[in-house]
């Protein structure tokens, strides 16, 4: 677990009210698919699938926007 990246993304998360559950469940998503973006793709060169999943379906799957 990237304990660094939850601290960060905890400190994102505070809003004049207090902490937000909402906004850290959405930023830990688009960290996710971040991620899923930079490891997994279709190769330029032949076109090939290299994963079947990306970070957009994974935001869809969640509604959230970015």
């Amino acid at each position: 677990m990237n304990v660094r990246l939850l601290k960060e993304l905890m400190k994102q998360s505070e809003t004049e009210c207090g902490f937000s559950t909402d906004k850290f469940a959405e930023l830990i998503i688009l960290a996710c698919a971040d991620f899923i973006d930079s490891k997994f793709d279709i190769s330029p060169d032949s076109g090939e699938v290299v994963s079947y999943a990306d970070g957009g379906q994974l935001k869809e799957h969640f509604g959230i926007e970015s």
